[in-house]
């Protein structure tokens, strides 16, 4: 026979009844990458671009690789297979409503999430997520168990997939105010997610206190995404000084010099 560990019929009392049988369990864990790659094989004309992808985001998982094979063409690598999606409906389906939300707050967090930052979106300080764990959805990440993890990166984003837009600029602002103190990066992530104006600004003050740590590629991001949303001219002068200036710190010298006289409001030759 073969079982899911999820609802897994072999309890306690189940095997109380059997005492006098053999009984051999073998756990089945994640598919390794050569086993999953020959599996793609057989599902797919060649071994592609798109299957390597496909072997990758499935992480080991056999009916997440089937459906993301058969399901998913190369245009659309990033979604996930409607089959999936109906399952992974299915499982929060059946969580309590309180659970539910849970969940589908945590998908806003990200793959990985704390426990404070969960309580926080759901404005319950009470809140427990065991029963996401034993549901095998989330799974601690460290044995104290503050920082938990979504059992797949698949059921993250189907979980994600199921909120309304509206909930989730809700959920995205919400995460937003919890990281304020604590991680500029992820505030201004949150912020631009929920399409708030506050965004560009937020990115620049991110990308300043990664310039400040000498982390210039990730500040050099974070400017170029805020230069994308701003719409304010004052924060696009500041967004456009603080490219010249990293760009500049970055050895790249005619960049920076382009973009520092134009935010000067100068002319160059």
């Amino acid at each position: 026979m073969t079982s899911r560990v999820d609802g897994d019929p072999l309890d306690e009392a189940w095997r109380a009844e059997t005492t006098s049988a053999l009984l051999t369990t073998i756990d089945l864990g994640p598919l390794p990458p050569d086993d999953a790659r020959a599996l793609a094989q057989v599902l797919v004309a060649a071994n592609t671009t798109f299957a390597e992808r496909c072997v990758e985001r499935a992480a080991g998982n056999p009916l997440f690789l089937d459906q993301l094979l058969t399901h998913v063409d190369e245009s659309q690598a990033t979604a996930v297979p409607s089959s999936v999606q109906s399952r992974v409906q299915a499982r929060i389906d059946r969580l309590a409503p309180m659970d539910k939300a849970g969940i589908q707050a945590a998908s806003v967090l990200g793959q990985r999430f704390g426990r404070a930052a969960l309580a926080h979106l759901l404005d319950r300080a009470d809140y427990v997520p065991e029963p996401l764990v034993s549901r095998l959805l989330v799974r601690p990440q460290q044995a104290s168990g503050d920082v938990l993890l979504f059992a797949h990166a698949l059921i993250r984003d189907a979980v994600y997939d199921t909120l309304l837009k509206s909930r989730q600029r809700e959920l995205h602002r919400r995460a937003a105010d919890w990281y304020v103190d604590r991680d500029l990066v992820l505030r201004a992530e949150h912020l631009d997610r929920a399409e708030d104006p506050e965004a560009a600004a937020a990115y620049r003050a991110a990308a300043r206190s990664q310039a400040a740590e000498y982390r210039q590629e990730t500040a050099l991001r974070l400017v170029e995404r805020g230069l994308a949303l701003v719409t304010d001219q004052a924060d696009r002068f500041a967004l456009t000084f603080l490219h010249g200036e990293i760009l500049h710190d970055f050895g790249a010298m005619p960049e920076a010099g382009a973009r520092l006289p134009s935010s000067l409001g100068c002319g160059h030759r």
